[in-house]
């Protein structure tokens, strides 16, 4: 086996090299998902907040939905188990919850059954630029269901 001699940096790559900013969880810089002086989780939500409020839709931010209340059981304390949509739409044919999620986690998935079962309510994943667009002019620009005479 053969040992690899690493070359030492000069001062200019050392100094390149401590000021690369590393982030383990790959998220964009704060600066890139703050809009209107809210900080989202994502580039893609906060996209998905600017096209929302650019075509005056009515909606409220990170809506809580409690799964499975907080219990005690043989002297045991359990936590509840809550879910935290991106946005809730008001619309004339009802309320939507919609998530913008770059990839759908497990514990994702879960909780997305999990709200179908409890609340019974759907959760409409927004993933890229172009599903934002057409679920705005899909869901939201219909006009108001016909009342019956």
């Amino acid at each position: 086996m053969a040992i690899q001699i690493i070359p030492a940096l000069d001062d200019k790559q050392t100094v390149a090299f401590n000021r690369r900013k590393y982030n383990k969880f790959h998220v964009s810089p704060k600066a890139d998902r703050t809009v209107d002086g809210k900080t989202f989780s994502s580039k893609l939500e906060s996209r998905v907040y600017t096209m929302f409020r650019d075509a005056g839709l009515h909606f409220d931010l990170q809506p809580r939905y409690v799964l499975q209340p907080k219990f005690d059981l043989n002297g045991r304390h359990y936590r509840e188990i809550a879910y935290v949509a991106d946005f809730l739409l008001h619309t004339d044919a009802g309320d939507i919850i919609v998530d913008a999620k770059g990839i759908e986690t497990d514990v994702f998935k879960l909780k997305q059954k999990m709200m179908a079962f409890v609340h019974h309510v759907d959760i409409v994943t927004l993933t890229k630029i172009k599903d934002i667009q057409a679920f705005i002019n899909t869901w939201v620009n219909r006009p108001p269901p016909a009342v019956a005479k």
